[in-house]
């Protein structure tokens, strides 16, 4: 997680509004806009500075998430992804496998199976 980037379980921004000054007064099960959901995070995902991630995502191991970028919806391991909404935009393998031949990360990759995985793709 970079500096200024947020993961969030629920929102209140519409509610409040849709609700007025009885926000406060009803149980936010039943509030209208009312945003919630567990988020979670795979190991090794990088959220960049300043990204926001929404209620109820799931963001795949490995992934990439540039700065700035605001997660709306779940996320598929080994992604990267930018913008806002934040879109899939690449495959973190296709950078990673530049650094494959390094005994450093031969040795110490992450997911060593998603490593012979790739290279063998990348061979047909």
């Amino acid at each position: 997680m970079a500096a200024w980037s947020g993961i969030f379980s629920h929102g209140s921004q519409d509610a409040i509004r849709l609700c007025g000054i009885r926000y406060i007064e009803i149980d936010p099960i039943d509030r209208p806009g009312y945003a919630t959901g567990p988020v979670t995070v795979g190991d090794f995902t990088f959220v960049g500075a300043g990204a926001t991630i929404r209620p109820g995502v799931g963001i795949g191991r490995g992934c990439r998430i540039d700065a700035g970028a605001i997660v709306t919806r779940d996320i598929p391991d080994f992604s990267i992804v930018r913008g806002i909404p934040a879109r899939i935009v690449g495959d973190v393998r296709e950078i990673d496998c530049n650094y494959f031949g390094i005994d450093g990360v031969k040795e110490n990759y992450f997911d060593p199976g998603a490593m012979q995985d790739w290279r063998t793709r990348s061979k047909e």
